[in-house]
């Protein structure tokens, strides 16, 4: 569980009023909620989040592709500005069946 206390104290009373009304069933909903706003609004670090998850290796090139909603050519394209190396190829059996799925969701 969150611990929303380390909140200033003008957000946190919005934050607590927000989850009162039924916006928000507890303070985790409220702080998952706000951090996939953020990142929706600020493109330039959605993209070195996803590019962050790749280079780590915790999603394949189709999945980060689909995370950020565009080609895997764009992705490749994106990876390669940043001097990403790029991985071809699944390296297990759940990075293929990651990437048939996002695959289907093309068609």
């Amino acid at each position: 569980m969150t611990n929303i206390s380390i909140i200033p104290k003008e957000i946190r009373k919005e934050a607590e009023l927000l989850i009162h009304v039924g916006y928000y069933k507890n303070e985790e909903e409220l702080i998952i909620e706000a951090i996939r706003e953020l990142l929706e609004k600020n493109r330039k670090e959605r993209i070195a989040l996803i590019v962050e998850m790749y280079k780590r290796k915790e999603i394949s090139l189709g999945k980060a592709s689909q995370l950020l909603g565009i080609s895997y050519p764009e992705m490749v394209d994106i990876l390669g500005a940043m001097g990403v190396e790029i991985r071809i190829g699944p390296k297990s059996i759940e990075e293929a069946e990651e990437d048939l799925e996002v695959a289907r969701g093309l068609f």
